[in-house]
Order: structure tokens, then C-alpha cells, then sequence
């Protein structure tokens, strides 16, 4: 498809709907399925500047977690910190309009999930101040900051 829109001068991604099998679901602790909608029209696209950074509370050998965090844990990481005051894996997305982090619980290098990962969760967001440019999403462990 990204192809044939290239041929055709049809350079602009228009998203439409994003949809994930975790939400439909009302189960964020799955393995999950993104779904995107979207279609291309003439124009060219516009580059955004993204960076990615994971953090944990250890170091976490690819080869090593395989069977527990799985390879695609470690995909389209731009940046791998270790803060070992942490119990969270906090993954780092920074856009020019907006900060958003996920905050996913681990223990002995398995994610803590179900009523003990939300109780966790929810401990830790309330802890924070609260602030007009922030917004703190307790199902998915998210809290998005909008840059001005």
C-alpha cells in the first residue's frame, strides 16, 4: 500500500481510527494487536522528530529475557537506561508536542499484571502532583505531559 501511494504522489498518511485488541478487550495485561485505519492522500509527508527511551530496573540482556519479555520488547528503542530505585520499566516516548511515559511493573523479570499491577499503578500516579499539562491514564499506566 505504501508503495503504490508513493507511486501515485500520495505521500500524506492520514490516520483514521487506532484501535487496540487490549482495549476492545478491557484487558491491558494480553498480548495485543494494534489496528490502524488509515489512508494516504497527495501531498508529502510531514517528518516528525521521535525518540524512544526504556528504562529499567536492571539490566535486561536481549538474549537472556527472551522467554519472559520477549523479543519485540526490545524493538524501536532508541535509548536503555538502568534506574535500579525503581520497580517499574518506563518506556519514553518524546514528541515535539508531548512526553508520553509508560510505567509497567516487573518483578524477578515478569510483569506484574491484573488488580496488583493497577493497585501499583494507581499508587504511584497519585503520588504525583497534578498538573493543567498532564494527563494520567490508570488502565494502560500512562501519563502523557503536553509541551507547549
Amino acid at each position: 500500500m505504501t508503495k503504490f501511494s508513493q507511486n501515485k504522489s500520495a505521500k500524506k498518511f492520514n490516520l483514521f481510527a487506532h484501535t487496540n485488541s487490549g482495549f476492545i478487550t478491557s484487558n491491558p495485561d494480553i498480548e495485543t494487536t494494534t489496528h490502524i485505519f488509515a489512508y494516504y492522500t497527495r501531498g508529502f509527508f510531514k517528518n516528525i522528530n521521535i525518540f524512544t527511551t526504556v528504562s529499567t530496573p536492571k539490566l535486561l540482556n536481549r538474549a537472556d529475557n527472551q522467554s519472559t519479555l520477549g523479543d519485540r520488547f526490545f524493538y524501536g528503542v532508541d535509548e536503555f537506561s538502568i534506574d535500579p530505585s525503581f520497580d517499574f520499566i518506563v518506556s519514553t516516548i518524546t514528541t515535539p508536542t508531548q512526553i508520553i511515559k509508560s510505567y509497567l511493573p516487573i518483578k524477578d523479570n515478569l510483569f506484574i499484571r491484573g488488580e496488583k499491577k493497577q493497585k501499583l499503578i494507581k499508587n504511584y500516579f497519585d503520588s504525583l502532583p497534578g498538573d493543567q499539562n498532564i494527563t494520567k491514564d490508570y488502565y494502560w499506566g500512562r501519563i502523557i505531559y503536553d509541551r507547549k
